[in-house]
Parts: structure tokens; C-alpha cells; sequence
């Protein structure tokens, strides 16, 4: 049974710019991304996955899913994290993008975020594609 629908948002009509980036992502990647959408699909409450968090101060209202993968190719994991946006009152999750946290930088960077949330929410831009796992 799922609780939550995760969505991926485009700014632009005919693109699915989570779906590019997922794609030309390693096995090993795509792997914990899929399991990440999947357990969190399932999970009534998100307070209780660590995994989930709420971003503070300036990014305020964007939410951030952690995806940690090592290769075995590297030493360090590497640290992804789906930037996006959800309300208490709705059932849905929606991408807006994927970026690396490398030490206490985002790459791209979160103001990015802020102008995709901003382009969805207020300016009604683009649309949104139900996440295929």
C-alpha cells in the first residue's frame, strides 16, 4: 500500500530533466534511488526516516531525501540528495531536482531549488511526471 505519490517536477513542458539526470546515473545509483522512493512511498509517517529532512533558514520549505552510495571504484560515498517540496496536507513529494552535497555544498547549489519552487508554486510553471520506479 502506498501512502505517498513521488512526483518530478519540469519547468518545462515535454522534459523531465529527474528523469535525464537519473538515467545517465551508475546501477549502483539508480539501485538506492529506487529503494529510497520505494521505502518512502510505503512510510506513513516521514518523520521517523531519517533519510527525510526539512531544510532551515533561508531554504525553508524545501525538503531533502538522502541517497549515500560507495562505489566501488571510490573511497567516500558519494551524497545525493533530491531537493523538493511537499505540503502537510497533501500525499504528494515533488522533485525538483538532484544535486551532490559535497562537505556543506549543495552542486548545483540550493538557490536553484528556490527558483524551480518558485517557478512551480507561484508562477505555475512547467508540470509534474509521477516518478517510475
Amino acid at each position: 500500500m502506498s501512502f505517498w505519490q513521488i512526483k518530478d517536477y519540469s519547468p518545462v513542458d515535454g522534459e523531465n530533466p529527474i528523469q535525464d539526470w537519473y538515467e545517465e546515473q551508475e546501477d549502483e545509483v539508480k539501485e538506492e534511488f529506487d529503494f529510497a522512493v520505494r521505502i518512502l512511498t510505503i512510510t506513513e509517517d516521514w518523520a521517523k526516516v531519517p533519510e527525510f529532512k526539512a531544510l532551515k533558514g533561508r531554504y525553508a520549505g524545501l525538503y531533502e531525501i538522502w541517497i549515500d552510495v560507495k562505489l566501488f571504484y571510490e573511497r567516500k560515498k558519494r551524497r545525493y540528495r533530491l531537493i523538493g517540496i511537499w505540503k502537510p496536507d497533501s500525499s504528494h513529494f515533488i522533485i525538483l531536482m538532484p544535486c551532490e552535497k559535497k562537505r556543506r555544498s549543495y552542486d548545483p547549489p540550493l538557490n536553484s531549488a528556490l527558483d524551480l519552487k518558485d517557478k512551480y508554486e507561484k508562477q505555475k510553471v512547467g508540470m509534474t511526471h509521477d516518478r517510475k520506479i
